[in-house]
């Protein structure tokens, strides 16, 4: 019972101290509670959102082939497949069936089998559930179908009216007409039926059953989409599902039930599932950071409120011990009141670090387990601090100083600590340089390594031992400079930091600790979003980007060659068409990027070499093009001759290849010309909106008695008059060659090309020099010259070209011209646009925006709580100052009356206190940013492009750091910090009155 009484009157004698300790435990509980929970459920939340985010093709994989005879047995073991592969690792999959378009009409209707448009039939018990039915039911039945509302428009059918398919031997009543309830959804696959009916010559899909299917004179292919339901992702299921997917394809071609025609995959789910595992993969390396300084802030500042609670009971122990107390039983007693005090606090933090969480993020799960985690340990953390304090105190309760300096066994194994910390941050920084990042990318694709990961953490320690070993000699260098000056102050304080440096040690150090994660929490983040933005702003190309579906050559008229389809929308400033094609420069494959070079700076990112000061060097002299027509041109005729062997039969057909007012490539039929005519004139309207003759086209008749015959091209008329440095020429056509091309002169030459930096290096290629290379999509060869090298382009190629110019080529070259699938936006609501574009589908698209490309959904909150870690970590900063200021009045009290007797005024002492105090805390602030800076040159540049997967070196800004906030968050450290050492300070002087009135020293 006495033992009782003595505690409890020893913890009320120290209640302040304890307070301490109960605050410092709740902050600790609460930040790392917060940002364990945060950084564990905010990645897997973020990639959900980012796959939910991801439209058609790009969130799906399909594989696709021919129907087997035995349809039920190829479904089974296709099912076998996918569960095996796929459903184990989060993904469902769903099987449909396909048919090439048939002809189709509406029953009892004039037109023929050979005037029908083409209609798409699809067998898919899942459409239902992704669709809207507008009017009527779903077909139950092989004698009816839903069709897609559109598609009926086109066809001129509504429900109830019967559709004649093929021959007109199959006939399907109309039971339902719907629209898909999003047609961007990654299980349509980007189905441009799907989105809007049909294309140009086909419409669909009729949902019939699957023996209708079936049995269709047509191939007929079934499918398997696999997708990722939409949630909160787990990324090592993610990582397995991307490694599962490219085993898919060879397992169902093993598998004879399968068949034999060869399996076909497409879609880009495995690349999705990359880019964001990636991204997540920088999230892990970030993550430990902050609750590791955090930690260790948090450690700091228990270790500074031990030692004062330990100097604050100095002369208790001394007598306790006396009494026959052992260091143990004080420990122990020790232990329980930083239990006593420690648990509730705890606690409490780690409740309202979860309803914080709770409220700032809403809708996301949370691992409480993490929090209540972190929360015990910062438990243990301070019982063990405090009784591992008590412990050396009792051992040795007549020390030299204020309680926390070292005797000789404690300073060799700070000494040794030190050392071996030092070694370690050398190791990871080497690991960390070594690899250019913490992430390294193996089989299972991108991991991080720990010891590089801990490279940030430990340098930052490293570096702060540093400064607080320079403490000392810094301290002396004030000294001196003070003591030239006459009165106490500044030499006093200055002789004292210099020679009892160990008395600031635990507070210089978690200020040190603090401040240099401000400032690299501050670099991170600033070269982190910069990095971001620029990658971002490349890959996208516009504002928006939009995905034209079901575009790969230009074959016919192509009307969006002659008109900007999304100019009119609101929020739209401008609209530029983009051709992505895959070409080959020797046995490389590199992507090309060919846009109209005229307005590239009024859509892509105008960020150092990319953007308008790139437009000049592709539109300078020499680039192919067409032979511009004359303003308001209405009509072109072209003049031919055939000569061909007697009794030939069929006619040439001839076309105009024609570059759109934006550069665009198309075909105008101008008709055909009899064989056994021998000479005459095609002609045909031009269009309306401003146009380019690049070439003329000549296609011989597929028929066995066409011959080989030779046209002449002799001269091209436009509105009767000629046309100057018109395409004339020969073609020789045969059954091996039936195409021919003359082509404008000003269409055939070197195309200027911009490279990519590392694709310069890579061929030795500098501005001036030439190369060819072959368009992968249409075999086109095309002669280039290099007239630039920029470190990062438009669109995210290594070669950017202007379009007009490389369909030019490529005509003239004789291969299949490409045909631009996208169109980049410039618009200052990219959102709203791209949401309006996926919503009414005015086309069969996908519209994505830089926000759709950018890591921030999985990166943003470990950079973010980097930041909070970092203010936690001041925040214990200036509680251990606190614990310092206090330590000095308590151990200092002998002295006030001494100064006050040598004619030291109360105020001057209270002023010696506050410089002291000041200066201690100004050295560390400075140190500390010192400290930051440093770590920021060697870790943020790496650190910044490993958290933007696929960003080059050189989009990285380094200088880009987030200095407003840090600034703030500077000055506010600086003012309470100012605030502790003045209150001290009031302390001081208010003691020492005290001390002079009583004649006794200030208790």
């Amino acid at each position: 019972m006495a033992s009782a009484r003595i505690a409890a009157a020893r913890t009320r004698a120290r209640v302040g101290v304890l307070a301490g300790v109960a605050l410092i435990s709740f902050l600790a509980a609460f930040t790392t509670g917060a940002l364990a929970d945060w950084t564990a459920t905010a990645p897997s939340t973020a990639i959900g959102e980012g796959l939910a985010a991801v439209d058609g093709r790009a969130g799906a994989v399909r594989w696709q082939t021919r129907l087997a005879a035995d349809a039920p047995a190829q479904a089974e073991a296709a099912a076998s497949v996918l569960d095996r592969e796929l459903a184990a690792d989060g993904a469902v999959w769903a099987r449909s069936v396909a048919a090439e378009p048939v002809a189709a009409r509406a029953a009892g209707t004039a037109d023929t089998v050979a005037d029908a448009p083409g209609l798409v039939l699809v067998a898919d018990p899942d459409v239902p559930g992704r669709a809207q039915l507008l009017d009527g039911e779903w077909a139950s039945g092989p004698t009816g179908g839903a069709l897609q509302a559109d598609a009926a428009g086109r066809l001129g059918v509504d429900v109830g009216d019967v559709i004649a398919i093929g021959d007109g031997t199959t006939a399907i009543t109309v039971t339902g007409l719907w629209r898909a309830t999003d047609a961007t959804d990654p299980a349509w696959f980007g189905d441009p039926f799907a989105a809007a009916g049909g294309t140009a010559d086909a419409v669909g899909p009729l949902v019939v059953d699957e023996s209708v299917v079936a049995d269709l004179r047509a191939a007929v292919f079934v499918r398997w989409t696999a997708t990722v339901p939409p949630g909160p992702a787990d990324a090592d299921a993610l990582r397995a599902l991307g490694a599962s997917i490219s085993e898919v394809e060879p397992a169902l071609r093993d598998d004879p039930a399968v068949g034999d025609s060869g399996i076909a995959e497409s879609g880009g789910l495995e690349a999705t599932l990359v880019r964001l595992l990636a991204a997540a993969a920088a999230a892990r390396a970030i993550a430990p950071l902050p609750l590791a300084i955090a930690a260790i802030a948090a450690i700091a500042a228990l270790w500074r409120l031990g030692a004062l609670l330990a100097e604050a009971r100095r002369g208790e122990t001394v007598l306790l011990r006396a009494r026959g107390a052992t260091g143990t039983q004080l420990a122990t007693g020790t232990a329980a009141e930083a239990l006593w005090v420690a648990l509730p606090a705890a606690a409490l933090g780690a409740l309202l670090a979860e309803a914080l969480l709770a409220l700032l993020r809403p809708g996301e799960p949370r691992t409480a387990v993490a929090a209540w985690i972190a929360a015990g340990a910062v438990v243990v953390a301070a019982v063990a601090l405090l009784a591992g304090v008590a412990r050396r105190a009792a051992a040795r309760p007549l020390v030299r100083g204020a309680g926390d300096e070292p005797g000789r066994a404690v300073r060799g194994g700070a000494i040794g600590g030190t050392v071996l910390l030092a070694a370690l941050a050398a190791l990871s920084l080497w690991r960390f340089l070594s690899l250019g990042s913490p992430l390294v990318v193996g089989r299972d694709g991108v991991s991080v390594d720990p010891l590089a990961a801990a490279a940030p953490v430990l340098v930052l320690l490293a570096l702060a031992l540093v400064v607080l070993a320079l403490a000392r000699p810094a301290g002396m260098v004030l000294e001196r400079l003070a003591t030239r000056r006459p009165g106490l102050s500044p030499s006093l304080p200055m002789r004292r930091l210099g020679r009892a440096p160990e008395l600031y040690a635990a507070a210089t150090l978690t200020t040190v600790i603090g401040v240099a994660s401000l400032t690299l929490a501050a670099a991170l983040a600033g070269a982190w979003h910069a990095t971001d933005a620029r990658t971002a702003a490349l890959r996208t190309g516009g504002d928006v980007r939009v995905e034209l579906a079901g575009r790969d050559l230009v074959t016919g008229a192509d009307p969006l060659a002659l008109v900007a389809p999304f100019a009119d929308l609101e929020g739209v400033d401008a609209d530029v068409p983009a051709l992505r094609t895959e070409v080959r420069i020797g046995s490389d494959a590199r992507e090309l990027v060919a846009v109209e070079a005229a307005t590239l700076g009024t859509v892509a990112a105008d960020d150092g070499d990319a953007g308008a000061n790139l437009a000049a060097a592709l539109t300078g002299g020499g680039a192919p093009g067409g032979l511009p027509l004359p303003v308001g041109a209405r009509r072109i005729s072209v003049e031919l001759a055939v000569a061909a062997p007697p009794g030939a039969a069929g006619e040439i057909a001839v076309s105009a290849w024609l570059l759109g007012p934006q550069g665009a490539a198309t075909v105008l039929e101008l008709g055909g010309l009899s064989i056994s005519a021998g000479s005459g004139e095609v002609s045909a309207d031009l269009p309306a909106t401003g146009s380019a003759l690049i070439g003329i086209e000549a296609r011989r008749p597929n028929l066995e008695g066409a011959g080989d015959p030779r046209v002449t091209v002799s001269a091209v008329r436009i509105d009767g008059t000629a046309l100057a440095d018109a395409p004339v020429g020969d073609l020789a056509l045969s059954a091996r060659t039936p195409v021919g091309r003359v082509a404008a002169e000003r269409a055939d030459g070197a195309v200027p090309v911009v490279l990519e930096s590392g694709l310069a290096a890579g061929i030795r290629a500098d501005p001036g020099d030439e190369l060819v290379f072959r368009i992968v999509a249409g075999g086109a060869e095309v002669h280039a010259r290099v007239v630039a090298v920029a470190p990062a382009l438009p669109g995210s190629g290594a070669l950017l070209a202007d379009l007009g110019a490389t369909q030019a080529a490529a005509f003239a070259a004789g291969g299949a011209v490409p045909e631009h699938a996208e169109r980049w936006l410039a618009s200052a609501e990219p959102d709203r646009v791209a949401d309006a574009l996926d919503r009414e589908q005015p086309l069969p698209l996908s519209a994505s925006t830089r926000a759709d490309v950018s890591t921030a959904g999985i990166v943003g909150p470990a950079v973010d709580a980097l930041a909070w870690g970092a203010a936690g970590a001041v925040a214990f900063a200036l509680a251990a100052f606190a614990a310092l200021a206090a330590a000095i009045g308590r151990t200092r009290t002998g002295e006030l009356a001494v100064l006050r007797a040598l004619g030291v005024p109360p105020r001057r002492q209270g002023g010696a206190r506050f410089a002291e105090l000041a200066a201690a805390a100004g050295g560390a602030i400075v140190g500390g940013v010192l400290v930051g800076l440093a770590v920021s040159a060697l870790i943020v540049p790496a650190l910044a492009r490993a958290a933007v997967p696929g960003a080059r070196e050189t989009l990285v800004a380094p200088e880009a750091g987030e200095w407003a906030w840090f600034a703030g968050a500077l000055l506010a450290t600086a003012v309470l910090a100012l605030g502790v050492a003045a209150v001290s300070a009031a302390s001081t002087a208010g003691r020492a009155r005290h001390a002079v009135r009583h004649g006794e020293e200030a208790a």
